[in-house]
This record gives structure tokens, C-alpha cells and sequence, in this order.
């Protein structure tokens, strides 16, 4: 069997190739992952984008009971403590359905103080 010339075989195996020296099955392959890439860059901006649109709740203030629901407490005994927005209120009245504002005193502070303290966990 006769060999073609060394040039002709280095044509052909040319042909095989693409223009930068690589396998038509690599280039093709390097193509698709491309353009996947490009495909999940562009879905990963505008999944950034629809995040980012929506706004965070507002974070909601912690409160303290309303003076209404504590007027409306039927459970109150006299000594329990609640915390109010302007500190804390003892309450001096009796059970009863509903209670006024007189039945509760502010607790000073100094006596809040220590009782924080003294249910405060151990460090």
C-alpha cells in the first residue's frame, strides 16, 4: 500500500482540526459551556435583581402590652409587674374584670434594678 506524502497527511490531519488547532468535538463542547455560562450569568443578575427589588419588612418594634389589654387582664393579682413602654407598673388594685390606671404604681428603678439582676443568668 502506498503512503501519501507527509504533506498530504498533515493536510488532512488539518482538516480535522479548527482554525486554532483544537478538535471540532472540543470546539463545539467549548461553545456550549459558554453559552451556558452566559445563560447563568444572565438568570443569576436577575435573580439578583428580583431580590433585591423586594423590600425587607419593616422590622417590628417590640412593645409592650397596650395599656388597654392590661386594663382588660382578668388573670392580675395585686404585685404583678408588667413592662410598659415608660417603665415598669406594679399592680396594686384587685381581681376584677377590668381596672383603672390608679391600680397600677411605676416600679423605681433601683428596685427594677435588682430584680433584673437577680433573674439575669450567670455569666
Amino acid at each position: 500500500m502506498a503512503s501519501a506524502p507527509a504533506h498530504a497527511q498533515e493536510n488532512r490531519f488539518a482538516l480535522s482540526y479548527g482554525d486554532d488547532g483544537q478538535a471540532p468535538a472540543h470546539t463545539a463542547w467549548r461553545r456550549r459551556v459558554e453559552r451556558a455560562r452566559l445563560d447563568y450569568d444572565a438568570f443569576a443578575a436577575r435573580a439578583v435583581e428580583v431580590y433585591l427589588s423586594y423590600a425587607p419588612p419593616a422590622p417590628r418594634e417590640k412593645r409592650a402590652p397596650g395599656v388597654t389589654t392590661i386594663m382588660r387582664d382578668p388573670t392580675l393579682r395585686a404585685g404583678d409587674i408588667y413592662a410598659a413602654t415608660d417603665g415598669f407598673m406594679v399592680f396594686r388594685g384587685r381581681a376584677a374584670a377590668a381596672h383603672a390606671p390608679a391600680d397600677f404604681t411605676p416600679l423605681p428603678d433601683e428596685r427594677a434594678r435588682k430584680l433584673s439582676l437577680a433573674i439575669a443568668p450567670a455569666r
